[in-house]
C-alpha cells in the first residue's frame, strides 16, 4: 500500500501543463510515494477513519485487511502499525475479514465474514470482539417447519453512517444488501435487485438514499430507504468478476456519482437532476424481520425476484451521464472524490488495470489432447515428422474400420439372415425344427433337445450373439441378425455339404 501527497501531485500536474478537463494526459514522471506499508498477502479492503483531520495527527489512520492476516490499523503520518485486531475461526486460527469499515462515529470497527460480522472496539485491540450472526433459524414449534432467514453469503462490502442512531449496510456475494442498526444489530430492511454479488454499498450524506453496485452487473442502483424503492439506475460497463468501485461527492449532499467502467471510460452522473423515470418498488424489499418475519422469509425465498427485475428493467430508463471521459486505455476499477471536492477544488482519483489471460490456440481434438500438449514442447523442425506420423496413423485406422465393416456384411450373407440347415424330406429331424424365439434360438418339439450358449471359437463373438442347438446329434449355430451396435465378426463361416456350419 502506498500513500501519495496530493500537493506534490498537483504541483507535478501543473508543471506538465495539465489543464482542467484534459483527457488522456499523463505526467512525464511517476511521483514518489510519501509512505509505503507492506502486507504479507493480498489486500482485501481498507477504510479511512471517518473523522480524520490533518490538524489532529491522532485521527490520521486507516484500516486494512489482507489474506490470512488480522485487521491492521495504520498511522497515515508515519506509516507504522498502530494496532492489530485478531479474529479466530472454530479451530482457533486467525482468519481474515473480507471487508472492513469504521462505524459512523469512528469508535467501532465492523468486519465482514461468511454470514456473520464481528465488531471491535477501536480502543481495545486484540481478540475481544462481538460476533453477530446474520442468519437466524425461525419456526420449529407446533409442527411449523424450521427455516433460516437473514443475509446469506460472504459479506463483501460495508458502509456506515452515524445518523438515525447509527446504521450500517452490508452487501454480500449472494446478491443481497441489508441495513442494520448499529447498537442492537436489528435488521431494518433488505434490498434485493442484483442477480450477482454486491461489491459496493454507499450511503448518501443524509442517509436517506443508498447506492449499490455489483460484479457482472452494468447498473448502479439508487435506493430510497424511506419507501424502499428504486429511484434511479446508472449505467456502466462491468462484465467480469472484478470489483469496480464508485464514489459519491461528500460535501454537496451526494449530488455527483463517479464511476469507472471496464471499457476504460469515466462517468459522472448528477443524482439530483430530475429523472425521466418514476420510482419503482422492488419486489424483494422486506420490512424488519422482527415486525414481519413471514414477509422476509418470502423475500429470502426469491420466488418473484427474477420476474420483478425483468419488469423493472423494462419500465425504468437508465440515467444519462453528465460527464463522459474516454481514453484511459484500460479498465477503471476504482475511483474516489477528494474529501474537499467542490467547484473550486474539482479533483478526484482513478485507478486503472485488470487481469488478462493469454490462452494458446491448440487443437482440441478429443482423441489427441495429450498429443497436442506434447506438440507445444516439440521444436518446429521435429514437429512436421510427428504430424505426418499422426496423419498416417489416422489413415490406417480408417482403412481397418472400412475393412471390418465390409467383412461383417459378407459374414452375414448380405441380408443378415439366420443360418440353419434345411430339414431332410421324410426325416424325423423335420419335426424338430420350430420357429426361432426372441433370443434367436430354435425351439424344437423334442423334449430331449437342449440348448447351450457359449463363446464362438471361430469368430470370438460373445454368448449373447451366438447359440448352439443340438438336433439329433448334429450341432448348428444360429447367428442373430446384425445390429448397428454389434461388432462384425472377423472370420467367415464354413458350411459342410449338408448345410451345417463347421465349428
Amino acid at each position: 500500500m502506498r500513500l501519495y501527497e496530493t500537493s506534490s501531485l498537483f504541483a507535478s500536474a501543473e508543471s506538465d501543463g495539465f489543464e482542467q478537463g484534459a483527457a488522456g494526459a499523463a505526467p512525464s514522471s511517476s511521483p514518489n510515494p510519501a509512505l509505503t506499508m507492506r502486507e504479507s498477502g493480498t489486500v482485501y479492503d481498507l477504510a479511512w477513519y471517518p473523522l480524520m483531520s490533518s490538524s489532529m495527527p491522532s485521527t490520521c489512520c486507516f484500516l486494512s485487511t489482507c489474506h490470512k492476516n488480522p485487521t491492521h490499523l495504520w498511522d497515515a503520518f508515519t506509516g507504522k502499525l498502530r494496532a492489530t485486531y485478531r479474529s479466530y475461526d472454530y479451530a482457533d486460527e486467525i482468519t481474515a475479514a473480507l471487508s472492513v469499515a469504521f462505524s459512523g462515529n469512528g469508535d467501532k470497527i465492523i468486519c465482514g465474514f461468511d454470514r456473520h460480522i464481528r465488531i471491535f472496539d477501536v480502543g481495545y485491540p486484540g481478540r475481544d470482539y462481538e460476533t453477530r450472526a446474520l442468519i437466524k433459524t425461525v419456526g420449529g414449534r407446533r409442527g411449523q417447519k424450521r427455516r433460516k432467514m437473514g443475509q446469506r453469503g460472504l459479506i463483501s462490502c460495508i458502509d456506515a453512517t452515524s445518523l438515525y442512531g447509527g446504521l450500517y449496510a452490508c452487501g454480500s456475494y449472494a446478491g443481497s444488501t441489508y441495513v442494520y442498526e448499529e447498537n442492537s444489530g436489528k435488521t431494518i430492511c433488505s434490498l434485493d435487485a442484483h442477480r450477482n454479488g454486491v461489491t459496493k454499498v454507499k450511503f448518501a450524506p443524509d442517509a436517506v438514499r443508498l447506492w449499490t453496485g455489483g460484479r457482472r452487473d452494468d447498473v448502479i442502483i439508487e435506493w430510497d430507504l424511506r419507501m424502499l424503492k428504486i429511484l434511479r439506475r446508472y449505467e456502466r460497463r462491468c462484465g467480469s468478476n472484478q470489483r469496480f468501485n464508485f464514489d459519491i461527492s461528500p460535501n454537496d449532499g451526494g449530488r455527483f456519482l463517479l464511476t469507472g467502467s471496464q471499457s476504460g471510460d469515466l462517468f459522472i452522473y448528477d443524482t439530483l437532476r430530475a429523472s425521466s423515470s418514476s420510482p419503482t418498488p422492488t419486489a424483494t424489499a422486506a420490512k424488519s424481520a422482527s415486525s414481519n418475519p413471514a414477509k422476509q422469509a418470502e423475500s429470502d425465498a426469491g420466488d418473484t425476484g427474477d420476474d420483478a427485475d425483468d419488469a423493472d428493467d423494462a419500465k425504468m430508463a437508465r440515467e444519462k451521464p453528465l460527464v463522459h471521459l474516454k481514453g484511459l486505455g484500460d479498465a477503471v476499477n476504482s475511483v474516489s472524490f477528494h474529501p474537499s471536492f467542490s467547484q473550486q477544488f474539482p479533483y478526484f482519483a482513478a485507478c486503472t488495470g485488470e487481469r488478462k489471460f493469454w490462452l494458446s490456440d491448440f487443437d482440441q481434438d478429443d482423441d489427441d489432447d495429450d498429443d497436442d500438449d506434447r506438440m507445444a514442447a516439440i521444436p518446429e523442425k521435429d514437429r512436421k515428422s510427428k504430424e505426418s506420423r499422426k496423419s498416417t496413423k489416422k489413415a490406417a485406422q480408417s482403412a481397418v474400420g472400412a475393412e471390418e465393416k465390409n467383412s461383417g456384411l459378407d459374414s452375414n450373407s448380405g441380408d443378415g439372415s439366420i443360418l440353419s440347415p434345411a430339414p431332410e424330406a421324410g426325416a424325423e429331424g423335420s419335426s424338430l425344427h420350430g420357429s426361432p424365439n426372441r433370443n434367436g434360438t430354435q425351439e424344437g418339439k423334442n423334449p430331449s433337445a437342449a440348448t447351450a450358449a457359449g463363446t464362438d471359437r471361430t469368430t470370438g463373438a460373445s454368448a449373447a450373439n451366438t447359440t448352439m442347438t443340438q438336433h439329433g446329434g448334429r450341432r448348428t449355430r444360429v447367428v442373430r441378425k446384425k445390429t448397428p451396435d454389434m461388432r462384425p465378426p472377423e472370420a467367415e463361416f464354413l458350411v459342410d455339404d449338408d448345410g451345417f456350419v463347421i465349428l
